[in-house]
């Protein structure tokens, strides 16, 4: 599985700082700058997507990240981003245009399985968030075993972990591929 492999392996380092905040973050470029030689390694590509939705009274950008192999979509995410009302010092297009880039980055961090060790600024308050179960994350492969040996079910992983539609795909394929080398 060339993406299974790929998701393991991507590791965006936090190289930005936020002074107000105090705390370490990625850009989208710098997420781009890991991903795209590894799909491009592997034959893969990568395709980005906006559009304006609206949800209640208000607009959003949903933009979603695809991957491609042969043509064919493999694996897809979708982040949104609402503009502010105003922001203080930008106008119109420029909001759009950081909602934009925060929609594309919040779709590649689910495509990619993208987190970090420190903690996400977006998540410091939710004190009742569940611990993400991802392809880097110690309990993966014994997760693995128990869905495989029957001891639990991939629901039962998901009510106790938070399992992304990316992740949860990639759960299911590495289970396939160690049914078919067993």
């Amino acid at each position: 599985m060339k993406l299974s492999e790929i998701l393991k392996s991507v590791t965006v380092p936090k190289s930005q700082f936020n002074k107000f905040g105090k705390f370490h973050y990625s850009t989208r470029d710098d997420m781009l700058s890991v991903i795209k030689p590894l799909l491009s390694a592997n034959g893969l590509r990568l395709n980005e997507t906006e559009e304006v939705v609206c949800i209640g009274t208000r607009y959003y950008i949903k933009s979603t990240a695809s991957i491609f192999e042969n043509g064919e979509v493999i694996a897809q995410s979708v982040g949104f981003a609402r503009e502010p009302e105003t922001k203080k010092g930008m106008d119109e297009s420029q909001l759009t245009g950081t909602a934009t880039t925060y929609a594309r980055k919040t779709a590649l961090c689910g495509l990619f399985s993208i987190t970090g060790d420190e903690q996400d600024p977006d998540q410091m308050n939710s004190k009742d968030s569940k611990e993400e179960l991802n392809p880097k994350h110690p309990k993966w492969k014994g997760a693995q075993e128990a869905i495989y040996n029957g001891e639990c079910t991939i629901e039962q992983i998901k009510s106790k972990y938070e399992l992304s539609d990316t992740n949860t795909t990639l759960l299911c394929l590495e289970l396939e591929q160690v049914d078919a080398e067993r």
